[in-house]
Parts: structure tokens; C-alpha cells; sequence
């Protein structure tokens, strides 16, 4: 190959001529480029690309990263599974998303969590005082989550809750 075998670069790079076997996006979207309808666009059209620099169509994207916005890169590839299941059709990617609380999944039928993101939109399972449950409590206890959630200090700390722990931007009220 003439290709390196690893190669960093981001969206907006001209790779024209390269070809690749499997290419990794991390953290492409951030709370910038996710601020404004244009931004955001940026980065889908920017990514897009990039579905033409595949050696063949059995060779792999991952993409990894934090929703800011529920319209940014990460929530169009989570609307495109959706509207593939609801079409009858294959998955073109597979999807793994979880909060920082635990979810009651029951409403959806199944009783161990899959971690997908209709998952993120269920009922948060709540402890005995009411509050919700934390996915890591070695990690970031039921009473640390609250003291973040609920910080007075923070600029947009419902939205960076929202965003970074709950990985949900549609709990964010009024946005």
C-alpha cells in the first residue's frame, strides 16, 4: 500500500486520493461546531465525505463522540437507524449509548439493558430517597451526580449535564 497503515487527521482535511480499510472519528462534534444549524452541517457534509475514502463497502467507520445537539452528526446516524428498523431494513451501524443513571428498560419490553439510545429516553430507576441511579456509583456516586447536575456555578450546566452525563441532548429544556 502507499497509504500509511495510520494517518490523524481532521474533518475538513483533504484526503482525496487515499483509500482506507477502517477509519475511526472521535469526538468530531463538539459543543462548538454543534452551536449552529451551519456548524453542524459542516461536520455531516465533512464526514459524508469520508464514505468515499472506504477501500470496499465490507471495510469499517467507528464513530465515537458526545451528542450535543440532537440534529448534530451522532443524532443523524442514530434517526438513520431508526428509520432503517422502521423500514425493515439492515442496520448500517451499531449503536451503543448510555447515561450516567440507570434506565427502566421494562417499557421497552426487555429486561437487560442493550444500551441503545431509545434506552436513554426511558424512566430513570430511582433509589429509595427518589433519586436516580448511577450507572458507575464507584465512579460518580447517585450524590455527586446531583451536586453536578444541580450546580449553581456552572455556565449551561443543564445542557453539560444533559450532554455529558445523561448523553441526551433532549433533556435540555426549553432548547
Amino acid at each position: 500500500r502507499k497509504e500509511p497503515t495510520v494517518q490523524g487527521v481532521s474533518i475538513g482535511t483533504s484526503l482525496a486520493g487515499n483509500h482506507y480499510q477502517v477509519m475511526k472519528f472521535s469526538d468530531i462534534v463538539d459543543e462548538e461546531n454543534s452551536k449552529t444549524p451551519e456548524r453542524i452541517e459542516s461536520v455531516v457534509a465533512g464526514f459524508n465525505m469520508c464514505y468515499n475514502l472506504l477501500d470496499r463497502p465490507d471495510y469499517w467507520i467507528d464513530v465515537e463522540g458526545t451528542r450535543y445537539n440532537s440534529s448534530d452528526l451522532y443524532g443523524k446516524i442514530i434517526d438513520s437507524e431508526a428509520e432503517n428498523k422502521k423500514n425493515g431494513l439492515a442496520p448500517d451501524w451499531r449503536i451503543f449509548a448510555r447515561g450516567c443513571y440507570k434506565k427502566d428498560i421494562t417499557t421497552l419490553g426487555y429486561d437487560t439493558p442493550r444500551y441503545t439510545p431509545e434506552e436513554l429516553s426511558c424512566p430513570d430507576v430511582l433509589d429509595s430517597r427518589g433519586l436516580p441511579i448511577s450507572n458507575w456509583p464507584e465512579k460518580f456516586s447517585t450524590e455527586q451526580l446531583e451536586k453536578i447536575r444541580l450546580d449553581k456555578i456552572a455556565v449551561d450546566a443543564e445542557l453539560n449535564f444533559a450532554t455529558q452525563r445523561r448523553n441526551n441532548p433532549f433533556d435540555v429544556k426549553d432548547s
